[in-house]
Parts: structure tokens; C-alpha cells; sequence
């Protein structure tokens, strides 16, 4: 009893046992919160990379069924047809390299993917490849040295071909120009696709798989703006604006 320290040190190891109890309990609450929200962010992760793959076999159905009933046509002009046979192998090596790749083969390996982001250039340059049979104007002088990260170039690029697939398919056959054109100016750039068809109203007029969901929502899903305008006999203009991620330099500005 005199042992003053000594009941010291008992009080203090018994407060510090009921601290780390108490310690214990907040920690498990906290493991198990930590926990539900893990297999929410994994189902989450799930539900989002099962709707990008169906988003992706939609762009490829879309694409390939286009070309299909365009090659069912009777009057396809004769001197399209080598330009449509190189969409076709086009679409046809897309699909075959997406969907039906071997799983034994794994992931490709970094030697077969480029170290630098695509520049703005690059990207449209890429997306009119297999479109020479339309009467195209393709000018990106304006966008050389505007790097864009890898997912933006290719939701770009998808969007691009989406548009030129809608000229091609839908436009009519009195199309005399499609014009693609890239900018940039400061921080900003802008890619537009217009076409002087048969353009439409889109006021009332529902928008197709192609233009709604691989051109709009792919692209805004990307951060990026989407203006469409168009007039019934006058043609369309699609426009597609985004952020620079890259500094621009004084003699980009």
C-alpha cells in the first residue's frame, strides 16, 4: 500500500488497456467500412468494364453492319469498291485482334506499345485512314506537337470514325466535301468533321448509336465538348473541343 509508483504504474496500465480496447473496436469498425467500400469499388470496377466492352463490340457491330448493307447495295460506284474492301479488312483485323485473340498470349508487352502519348496530328491522321474514297480535305497542321493521353487520342479517334462511317452511310450521295480539320489555340483544341450532304434537324431528329453514344458520350465521358450543327439540304458540322494536357509552348500559343 505505501507503494505509491507502484499503484501508479497499475492505474496507468489499466487506463492503457481500456484505450487500446476502445483503439481496437474504432479499428474494426473501420476495417469493416474499409472493407464494403472495396467490394463496392471492385463490383463498381466490374459494372464499368463490362459496359466499355459492350460499348466496344457496339462500335465494331455498328461499323461492320454498315459496311455490310452498304456492299448489299446495287449501285455502289464501281471505283468505291477497292476503298470499301480496305474498310472491311480493316474492321474485320479490329475485331479479330479484340475479340477473338488468344487470352494464353497475355497483355502485350511494353516493346509493343509507343513511349510517347499521340500527338493531335497523329490521332486524326489515324482516324481518316481507309476514308480516301470519300472527298476528303484533311488539314492538322495546326495540331502537330499537341500530345493528347493515350485514352482521350483513342476516344477521339473512335469518334472521328464514327463520323466518317455517318458520311459515309448516311450523308447521301451528293457529297462534294468532307472537311476534317485540328486546332489548337492556348490551352484548348478543336477537331471538327463537316460534310455539305443532306444534313438534318437536331431538334427532332433521334440520334443514331454511332453519333449518341461513340461520338457524345464517349467523348464527354472523356472530358471533351461536343457541338453538332446541321440543316436539312445544307449539311453537317460536328465539333469536338478539349483541354491541352501538355504545356503549350509561347510558339504553339
Amino acid at each position: 500500500p505505501p507503494n505509491t509508483s507502484l499503484l501508479v504504474t497499475v492505474l496507468v496500465n489499466a487506463l492503457s488497456m481500456v484505450i487500446f480496447a476502445a483503439a481496437a473496436a474504432v479499428g474494426a469498425i473501420n476495417l469493416r467500412r474499409l472493407g464494403r467500400t472495396a467490394d463496392a469499388n471492385a463490383a463498381q470496377a466490374a459494372k464499368l468494364a463490362a459496359r466499355l466492352e459492350r460499348e466496344k463490340y457496339h462500335f465494331y457491330v455498328h461499323n461492320a453492319t454498315g459496311l455490310l448493307a452498304h456492299f448489299g447495295l446495287d449501285d455502289i460506284p464501281p471505283e468505291i469498291l477497292p476503298a470499301l474492301r480496305h474498310q472491311a479488312l480493316q474492321e474485320s483485323n479490329r475485331l479479330r485482334a479484340d475479340f477473338l485473340a488468344d487470352p494464353a498470349n497475355g497483355p502485350a508487352s511494353p516493346d509493343d506499345t509507343p513511349d510517347d502519348d499521340p500527338t493531335l496530328d497523329e490521332a486524326v491522321r489515324a482516324s481518316v485512314a481507309g476514308f480516301e474514297h470519300l472527298p476528303l480535305a484533311v488539314r492538322t497542321a495546326l495540331a502537330r506537337g499537341v500530345r493528347l493521353p493515350r485514352d482521350e487520342a483513342l476516344a477521339l479517334q473512335t469518334a472521328v470514325v464514327s463520323l466518317l462511317y455517318n458520311v459515309q452511310f448516311h450523308a447521301g450521295p451528293g457529297v462534294t466535301e468532307v472537311v476534317v480539320h485540328a486546332d489548337a489555340q492556348g490551352d484548348s483544341w478543336e477537331v471538327s468533321v463537316c460534310d455539305d450532304g443532306k444534313g438534318f434537324d437536331p431538334e427532332v431528329t433521334r440520334l443514331g448509336f454511332g453519333l449518341g453514344k461513340q461520338v457524345i458520350e464517349s467523348a464527354r465521358s472523356k472530358g471533351m465538348a461536343v457541338e453538332v450543327k446541321s440543316t436539312p439540304g445544307e449539311g453537317t458540322c460536328v465539333f469536338i473541343r478539349g483541354a491541352r494536357r501538355d504545356s503549350p509552348s509561347p510558339a504553339n500559343v
